[in-house]
């Protein structure tokens, strides 16, 4: 975020226990203000303020402040217009290698179990099912880790040299559908970054003829 849009630290009030947050900018349409993870394990933070995103409350658009219950002052703040991300895979299908190119396999059944899909640096996200003739699947990636960052339970004592694989890992999306048969959207509405390098995924193949060439 650029210094001159980067959102200030709040001011607490201790006779009204409240916290007052100021953007840089008066907001063109409701913009909401979330709390992050406290990242340094800085023990003067509140839990409240570490132990999850949370959502603070909405500046209005037209308006530059938003005061909130509670001492939030020295918590990690995201603040941003919430748009909706979305991104959709390409179907789970077994391909070849046909010409120099590659094709899925028409004689191949491929039952897909569950997709593997690597994450760093993600506060949120949705993953979305949707196979034909059943209901959608909604699996929602919210940050909540245990063992890892600054998890409630299992908190690493110390994070080491190396404390950025405490910043990502593996969600696992249920599918148990044929890949062909089955849309799969990543989405997410809110201000918190999201970033994905890889997606495997796994499956049943059963061949039920032989292809000749």
């Amino acid at each position: 975020t650029p210094a001159a849009l980067r959102l200030d630290k709040g001011t607490y009030d201790a006779a009204t226990n409240k916290t007052t947050f100021t953007l840089k900018y008066t907001a063109a349409a409701d913009t909401e203000i979330w709390t992050g993870f406290n990242m340094n394990y800085d023990s003067s933070v509140p839990a409240n303020d570490w132990l999850g995103p949370s959502l603070l409350g909405t500046v209005a658009a037209g308006k530059t402040t938003l005061e909130v219950r509670g001492k939030h002052d020295q918590a990690t703040i995201y603040a941003g217009e919430a748009y909706q991300f979305r991104y959709r895979f390409t179907r789970f299908k077994l391909m070849k290698e046909i010409g120099g190119g590659k094709a899925a396999t028409n004689s191949t059944r491929t039952q897909v179990r569950n997709a593997k899909l690597r994450y760093h640096e993600t506060g949120y996200f949705r993953a979305i099912t949707m196979p034909e003739g059943r209901t959608n699947g909604q699996y929602v990636f919210d940050a909540t880790v245990i063992a890892v960052r600054a998890s409630a339970i299992g908190n690493p004592p110390t994070m080491g040299p190396d404390q950025f694989r405490y910043y990502e890992g593996v969600f696992t999306i249920p599918i148990y559908s044929k890949g062909e048969r089955c849309i799969v959207e990543l989405e997410s509405d809110r201000p918190h970054p999201c970033k994905f390098s890889t997606c495997e995924w796994v499956a049943v193949l059963t061949g039920r003829s032989r292809a000749l060439q």
